[in-house]
């Protein structure tokens, strides 16, 4: 539901919810809306076994352990938060960038770490599984990389690993000045689907002096974007990726 939102009202029952603080479900066929447990910035994803996970754009992934609906069965207890962050550290942890980070407009101190984690999905096929364990990907526009996280089991949910082949390094970098990417997705091939914006500017015009907008088109590349399949040779029975 975003940053921002508060009251959403349904148009076909009347029915209006607080969502502050959390995501939204939504039933289209019936009009009906209701709240769901956390909040996540851009993409809410699933495991195998439906259990959720979510994102901001300095926290790359986290998990949703327990749904509202099972705590609110007891008035009596209270909770600090609804998510199991998976990384450490939980806010901007390192990447592995091919390129000098971009001539930034704030957050100066977080070059080559997370600041734009979005797409945060479960690669539910067994192509990005590693050492027998399910992996996350994450896009990173700003620093210009998709990283994968090794899920590996910590009690009642997770903590993300780097793959050892991966210790120093990110599974897809570019030196592309305009890769972008911004969305990936599992296709029912197995393989991964990776939506690059191809973007020069990818900071929001808000963040941005007023004296630099005049010196930028905050909108080249506009009119263009690509989508990367990703595969294994192994999928095609040629060994590695």
């Amino acid at each position: 539901s975003g940053d921002n939102l508060s009251e959403i009202t349904s148009r076909r029952t009347g029915q209006t919810i607080n969502a502050s603080g959390h995501d939204v479900q939504i039933w289209p066929d019936q009009g009906e809306i209701a709240v769901t447990c956390g909040r996540t910035q851009f993409v809410r994803s699933r495991d195998d076994v439906g259990r959720w996970f979510g994102n901001s754009n300095s926290q790359p992934m986290f998990h949703f352990p327990i749904e509202d609906r099972y705590l609110q069965r007891n008035q009596a207890v209270s909770f600090s938060g609804h998510s199991q962050q998976l990384f450490t550290p939980a806010t901007a942890p390192p990447v592995f960038p091919l390129t000098s980070a971009s001539e930034r407009f704030n957050d100066l101190f977080a070059a080559n770490r997370f600041t734009s984690a979005c797409s945060s999905i479960v690669a539910r096929s067994v192509q990005f599984d590693v050492d027998g364990y399910r992996s996350a990907i994450i896009c990173e526009p700003v620093q210009k990389l998709v990283h994968r996280a090794v899920l590996v089991p910590d009690g009642a949910s997770y903590r993300a690993d780097r793959a050892e082949a991966e210790a120093d390094k990110e599974f897809l970098a570019s030196t592309d000045e305009r890769f972008r990417p911004v969305l990936s997705k599992i296709g029912p091939d197995g393989d991964l689907y990776v939506v690059d914006m191809y973007r020069e500017v990818i900071e929001h015009p808000e963040w941005i002096p007023e004296a630099w907008q005049q010196r930028l088109d905050v909108r080249a590349g506009e009119n263009r974007g690509r989508i990367y399949r990703i595969t294994s040779r192994e999928s095609r029975g040629e060994g590695h990726w």
